[in-house]
């Protein structure tokens, strides 16, 4: 059985969005925040806003939430990876 379908304004909305693959962006954040590279770490923080640029700038709420669960899904921010390491 396959995955349900999504709601057209999710995918209509999407649409209006540039596709992200977020294990590239969550590689390259912890690539850029582990740097002590000045340059590095400005990338990442732009890298940071323009993750939350898509959250503020959501024509919706569905896609707001379809875009938070999608980054939560992800881990795009390694909050799993990092609360591992702790324990």
């Amino acid at each position: 059985m396959g995955s349900p379908r999504p709601h057209k304004e999710i995918t209509s909305g999407m649409n209006s969005l540039a596709q992200l693959d977020l294990s590239l962006v969550k590689a390259d954040l912890a690539k850029l925040g582990a740097s002590g590279d000045d340059r590095d770490r400005m990338h990442c923080a732009l890298l940071l806003q323009a993750l939350r640029w898509r959250l503020s700038r959501a024509p919706s709420s569905a896609i707001l939430s379809n875009t938070l669960t999608s980054y939560i899904r992800t881990d795009v921010l390694g909050v799993l990876h990092s609360e591992a390491s702790h324990r």
